[in-house]
């Protein structure tokens, strides 16, 4: 099992890799780090850039981002919903899909809007290696079987 983190500000993202490094986790992939003998990897992206997706704009401004808890010295958030669903869209594994269509039936999204943002943020994320064609199948995809979940 993995969680995913983008920290985007360099200096805390350093300051967090310092802290695991001293806590006894160790980089176990090019993102993820974890302790031996414990089951959740962290995979930790760093600025705006998520596996192979690179977000428009940071989720520090404005409605980038929404708020889980805040701690005294740490904020937790998860991104946008629209950013949350390109993320895993440019992926496109069944647990993406999964969690994709969880997010669906749990937000109210515009769905023209979330196409106008995913067909700019493809168009945008090809410079960093993105399958333009693979994407817009799985957005495609997406569609279809939140089509279905609502019919049934």
């Amino acid at each position: 099992m993995d969680v995913d983190f983008l920290v985007p500000v360099d200096k805390e993202y350093t300051r967090l890799i310092d802290f695991l490094s001293k806590a006894g986790y160790e980089q176990v992939t090019g993102h993820g780090w974890q302790r031996k003998g414990e089951d959740i990897r962290y995979d930790l992206f760093q600025g705006k850039k998520v596996f192979v997706t690179e977000l428009e704009r940071s989720p520090l401004e404005p409605g980038g981002h929404k708020l889980i808890k805040e701690f005294n010295k740490i904020y937790l958030g998860t991104l946008n919903p629209f950013d949350l669903l390109i993320t895993k869209m440019a992926r496109g594994a069944r647990v993406d899909f999964e969690d994709c269509l969880i997010l669906l039936r749990n937000e109210k999204l515009d769905l023209g809007r979330l196409k106008e943002r995913f067909q700019e943020a493809v168009k945008y994320a090809i410079n960093f290696g993105i399958n333009e064609d693979q994407a817009v199948k799985n957005f495609d995809h997406l569609m279809r079987l939140n089509k279905t979940d609502k019919s049934d």
